[in-house]
């Protein structure tokens, strides 16, 4: 759990700081974005339609420049005596590629972090809750368009695969999970 909690804290330190030390040293510019996102889990076949995202890059060189990121989603269900409710948080950061087409400007990334599950279950009398870290890894791409000066309108698709080792009585086994998630939202520049 600590080495968990100093990974979160390391990339958290990376979103805030990296980028505003590649624009002091004149790699260009830094675009903050946030908005709307919608994840499905293909293992689990669940789709969590309430979510947001927050991104913070710079432009480091030409077209590549480092990005930070955090979304989060949820998922609730009420039944008879049980409220459950599922949420996941995933915070990366990494490599991204820009280029500029006419007035647009499409991108990839590569992310790398963790991605937070909980699952909180509200009884009669008495709260159940478990969370767990696992490795994440992104792969996005999206496109910045321009609706006025510093302002663009972000639309980005990206695939999660998330690395878990769930202990079992003959060991650990390696599964990796695969979400998709849809990203919309506003980009300031």
């Amino acid at each position: 759990m600590i080495h968990n909690t100093r990974f979160i804290a390391s990339v958290m330190f990376c979103i805030a700081v990296l980028p505003t030390v590649a624009a002091a040293q004149g790699g260009g510019r830094v675009d903050i974005a946030g908005g709307y996102a919608w994840l499905h889990d293909q293992e689990a076949e669940v789709t969590f339609s309430r979510g947001w995202f927050a991104s913070i890059g710079a432009d480091l060189a030409g077209p590549i420049g480092i990005v930070g990121q955090a979304s989060g989603s949820s998922k609730g269900q009420t039944g008879i005596d049980v409220d459950f409710t599922m949420r996941i948080v995933g915070i990366t950061a990494g490599p991204r590629v820009a280029a500029r087409s006419g007035r647009a400007r499409p991108f990839a990334q590569i992310l790398f972090g963790t991605t937070r599950f909980t699952s909180t279950y509200q009884l009669p009398t008495t709260t159940l809750s478990a969370s767990d870290n696992l490795f994440t890894t992104e792969i996005a791409g999206g496109v910045d368009v321009p609706v006025v000066p510093h302002l663009a309108v972000r639309l980005a698709v990206q695939r999660r695969y998330v690395r878990a080792s769930p202990d079992t009585l003959t060991g650990a086994l390696s599964n990796t999970f695969h979400q998709t998630q849809l990203l919309g939202g506003l980009a300031f520049r």
